[in-house]
């Protein structure tokens, strides 16, 4: 019932972006060797800049910012996961490419990466360990774990 009602809500999602789309119908006349284009105003599209993970890959979109900004593109909306997150929400902040790659030549990534500075668990209280267990490092590992879970057992 579950995987049935999953299959329509994407089918419902899939038709009604399929039935977004504008059809644009340009007319072309011919006035004395010329040709013109009948009057009407083409909006500009939306750009939608996705950006990915990877670490150190992840900083290669500054580059991509830079280029986007040398040709004045504007973005309207900006997506990204892991360091293409960082990277994107520094550029919705209002810095520019740049800068960015300041902040990312000068940053120290292991620390930050790291959430600080390691400690010994031998060395933790009780509550200090249960807080770290419940990082959000470890809670995407659980959920990796969940999701691979869940994946073998719709296969079996």
């Amino acid at each position: 019932m579950m995987k049935t009602s999953q299959i329509l809500l994407l089918f419902l999602l899939f038709i009604s972006v399929a039935n977004s789309r504008e059809i644009l119908q340009i007319k072309f006349y011919d006035e004395g060797g010329k040709v013109r284009v009948a009057n009407y105003e083409l909006k500009r599209p939306k750009v939608a800049l996705v950006l990915s993970g990877g670490g150190a890959r992840g900083l290669s979109h500054i580059g991509v910012l830079k280029v986007l900004e040398r040709y004045n593109i504007p973005i309207d909306c900006i997506v990204g996961t892991s360091m293409g997150s960082i990277v994107g929400g520094l550029y919705c902040a209002g810095l520019k490419a740049e800068e960015i790659e300041k902040i990312a030549l000068q940053t120290n990534w292991d620390y930050v990466l790291t959430l600080g500075e390691k400690e010994d668990r031998a060395n933790l209280f009780l509550d200090r360990k249960y807080l770290i267990e419940k990082s959000f490092l470890f809670v995407s590992k659980v959920l990796n774990l969940w999701c691979l879970l869940m994946w073998f057992q719709d296969r079996a």
